[in-house]
């Protein structure tokens, strides 16, 4: 029998049921684990700790707040929405490209409003579901386990220096950017990690993303405070 190679599962802490995350194989890749986690939001009853609703859809709580993107995010908004397009160009109309020093941070982008450029504000839903980054895909507003969030963090930092990566070999500010204080990136701060040559979620191991010490405590037992 295959093993379950991302594994959702309950998180209990102060009375509160939240979500834990763990991996069962060495083979497992960030699809499966946004699989795992978008399967569990929607089929387990969780403490939602920001809205009085128990149900994602509908609710545009978390449709306001900074969204960062990695690199298979606007792989996959070029390939979907915007086919043809040149990678400069789509950052350019779906990202907020700002530059600090030597910093860099490229979010999904905002309307003047303040909200996501993907939210249908009628009926408070994403207006594309199946672009959505993968920090919507992978967060909920309960609480989660230590490992859990780690792992999150882990994912998300990792594709973000891979986006920027990118972002410099299309031309970096010469070719986009939002705002600039400073600009002095350097290409030597972003270096190939585990998102270097993917193009999809599943083509990304989770192993490679993340330190030896945060996967064995993900290959073990569940965390809950209970």
């Amino acid at each position: 029998m295959s093993k379950v190679r991302v594994e959702a599962v309950p998180y209990f802490k102060n009375g509160v049921t939240g979500l834990d995350v763990r991996v069962g194989d060495d083979r497992a890749s960030v699809g499966d684990y946004c699989t795992a986690v978008e399967e569990f939001i929607l089929s387990v009853g969780l403490d939602r700790l920001r809205t009085e609703r128990q149900v994602c859809e509908g609710c545009d709580v978390c449709c306001r707040e900074r969204m960062p993107l990695t690199s298979g995010d606007v792989l996959r908004i070029q390939k979907d929405l915007a086919p043809g397009m040149g990678f400069a160009e789509v950052l350019s109309r779906f990202a907020y490209v700002v530059v600090s020093g030597r910093s860099v941070d490229i979010v999904l982008a905002h309307d003047h409003e303040g909200d996501c450029i993907f939210l249908d504000k009628k009926n408070k839903r994403c207006r594309h579901y199946q672009q959505r980054p993968l920090v919507c895909r992978t967060y909920i507003c309960t609480v989660c386990s230590p490992r859990a969030e780690d792992l999150r963090e882990a994912v998300v930092n990792t594709g973000e220096d891979e986006l920027v990566r990118l972002w410099l070999a299309a031309g970096g500010t010469a070719a986009v950017v939002h705002e600039a204080d400073c600009p002095s990136v350097r290409a030597a701060d972003w270096p190939e990690n585990g998102w270097t040559g993917k193009t999809g979620f599943d083509d990304v191991l989770l192993v490679d993303l993340v330190s030896r010490e945060l996967w064995a405590r993900l290959r073990g037992k569940g965390e809950s405070d209970v």
